[in-house]
């Protein structure tokens, strides 16, 4: 049976998570909840194929997604920065242009005084949790709409267990 203190940390943790999930919503901004902490989810548009540099549309979605990393409620609370490819090219490829992704995001968040000390980043190339979209269609062609969507970020505002 857990100890109170741990039950209470929990306790603080959810209460959290659901100001951070309801702050996004607000922005509208997509999240999800999973035992790791808030995903926030940037849509692949941010990225050309085989790019790491921010479209136009980016910089909103950041500077949203900032506010509420730099509000009381995420405060403290590490940020898991993943980036994902779609599956053209080997994995191994693949891998490179996600972190680069990835380091992008960084430079954003920091240069939006979002300390780099709270940043974790990760190239997962096509890796977990895999594609969003199917990157190819049923004739075998390439689905570039798909493609398209699979470059993309998540930024997870790590739960304080997971960090």
């Amino acid at each position: 049976m857990p100890s109170d203190a741990t039950t209470g940390r929990r306790q603080e943790a959810a209460r959290r998570n659901a100001l951070i999930i309801r702050s996004l919503h607000k922005l509208g901004i997509e999240v999800r909840e999973t035992p790791r902490g808030v995903v926030v989810l940037l849509p692949g548009s941010y990225f050309a194929f085989d790019q790491h540099t921010i479209t136009p549309e980016t910089p909103d979605q950041l500077k949203k997604m900032l506010r509420v990393a730099n509000d009381q409620a995420a405060y403290g609370r590490l940020l898991a920065i993943a980036g994902h490819t779609d599956s053209r090219g080997s994995n191994r490829y693949n891998r490179e242009p996600s972190l680069r992704r990835t380091r992008t995001a960084e430079g954003e968040l920091a240069f939006s005084n979002v300390s780099r000390d709270r940043m974790i980043t990760r190239g997962l190339g096509e890796g977990r949790p895999g594609p969003v979209a199917p990157n190819g269609r049923a004739d075998g062609s390439a689905d570039p709409a798909g493609g398209v969507r699979n470059h993309r970020l998540e930024i997870v505002f790590l739960s304080p267990d997971q960090e």
